[in-house]
């Protein structure tokens, strides 16, 4: 398994950026949702997506990490985040 190596305010900025469009969005009522930043984002934001994932702050949504965004050379990494609830697999496409 390869090192990773980041500096920690960019671990604390990047946490902060997706904690916060997590939050925006079960606000709004989305329940399904991707988060993109800059590649040169990457290792802070794989780091931060784990350590989301982990802390329990959001116990019914499953964080998947992407190290390459979507679209053609989007130059992005991005994270999926999806509701992991029974209404959610009832309703699918809400």
């Amino acid at each position: 398994m390869a090192k990773v190596s980041i500096d920690r305010a960019s671990l604390d900025r990047v946490l902060a950026q997706l904690t916060k469009a997590v939050e925006e969005s079960l606000a709004e009522g989305i329940k399904n949702g991707l988060f993109h930043l800059p590649s040169s984002d990457r290792n802070a934001l794989w780091v931060a997506t784990d350590l989301l994932q982990k802390s329990g702050k959001f116990p019914n949504y499953k964080f998947t990490f992407y190290h390459l965004g979507k679209g053609a050379e989007t130059n992005t990494c991005a994270v999926t985040f999806i509701a992991s609830t029974i209404d959610n697999i009832e309703h699918p496409n809400q």
